[in-house]
């Protein structure tokens, strides 16, 4: 079984490395605009850069470990060592285990990668951002604006005490507010604020409201309240991605030499984690943990399937020809 383990370890790792640069060159290409943004500190786009890491780490687990995991084992059996083994009365099950081992390693890696990253909810990451302005604002001498990315809003400083002021989401008319200070909790449902200000205008009108202290109760909880965090949204990409790759190794073990070539099983792994990374996200918020993961591997799983099956149809079998007298 060790050449079996060091094939997949090393398709894995080489998957999961490509599909990462791919997605940190992405979100790099997402923060360089509030990098040199000189509205925005770089104290307040570092977290945002985590969890834009973070998030290109939960694709590289989802779709590295079925692409290389199907690669290995279809490698594996083209070269016959699989045959070999299966001859020599290895089980399926047994096949099966390096593939196991590999995939709760890198579960486990991922689940430590994104509690280090993003290991609050996304109140928490919110608050993070707010504090971080406010925290800049209070350390500027003169009068300024700092943007608060993904809010929408922005702290105004000024000498006394500094203000966050922005637009009112979800108002048809122009309404603005400003307070002096915002805490959020951890699933985004309540908001406290001090020294509330509101103004709305509706025509030639202008009404205000001023409240020393306010509360906004029975917001939408973020993800439906699954707790979207960084460990617990790797946990759930990770069993997803493992079943989708324990599924596609015992397929593939399944063929004999020839019936299946190495790239045509990464290209169907390849689909069924794209299948997955999107039914999973889609879904998720709408129905919530257990139904979605159950719903996006089945979807994956059924995408592996169809499409291996079609590459390996598509396929010309050779002929050798008997060798000349």
């Amino acid at each position: 079984m060790r050449p079996l383990i060091v094939l997949s370890a090393r398709a894995v790792a080489a998957a999961l490395l490509l599909v990462l640069a791919l997605g940190a060159a992405a979100g790099g290409v997402r923060l360089l605009p509030w990098l040199f943004a000189p509205e925005v500190p770089l104290r307040l786009a570092l977290p945002f850069g985590r969890l834009l890491l973070a998030h290109a780490l939960d694709a590289a687990v989802m779709v590295g470990l079925p692409v290389g995991l199907a690669l290995a084992a279809a490698t594996f059996v083209e070269r016959g060592e699989a045959r070999a083994l299966q001859a020599l009365g290895a089980s399926p099950l047994r096949l099966l285990l390096p593939a196991l081992a590999v995939s709760a390693v890198t579960c486990g890696l991922h689940v430590g990668a994104g509690a280090v990253l993003e290991s609050e909810g996304p109140g928490r990451f919110s608050a993070e951002l707010l504090e971080a302005g406010r925290a800049a604002c209070a350390r500027s001498k003169e009068i300024r604006r700092v943007e608060v990315p993904l809010g929408g809003v922005t702290w105004l400083c000024f000498p006394r005490a500094p203000q966050l002021v922005g637009k009112v989401p979800g108002v048809a008319s122009d309404a603005w507010f400003s307070a002096s200070s915002v805490r959020l909790s951890a699933d985004l449902g309540e908001i406290d604020l001090e020294s509330l200000s509101l103004a709305l205008r509706s025509g030639s009108h202008t009404a205000t409201l001023r409240a020393p202290r306010a509360r906004i109760v029975g917001l939408p909880v973020w993800g439906g309240g699954s707790g979207t965090g960084g460990p617990g949204r790797a946990a759930r990409s990770s069993l997803s991605a493992a079943v989708l790759s324990i599924v596609a190794v015992a397929r593939v073990l399944s063929r004999r030499p020839g019936q299946g070539s190495p790239v045509g099983a990464a290209v169907a792994a390849a689909l069924g984690a794209v299948v997955l990374l999107s039914a999973l996200r889609q879904l998720e918020p709408r129905f919530g943990f257990p139904l979605a993961v159950v719903a996006a591997a089945a979807s994956a799983v059924t995408t592996f399937v169809l499409a291996f099956g079609l590459i390996r149809g598509r396929q010309v079998p050779t002929v050798a020809r008997p060798a000349a007298r």
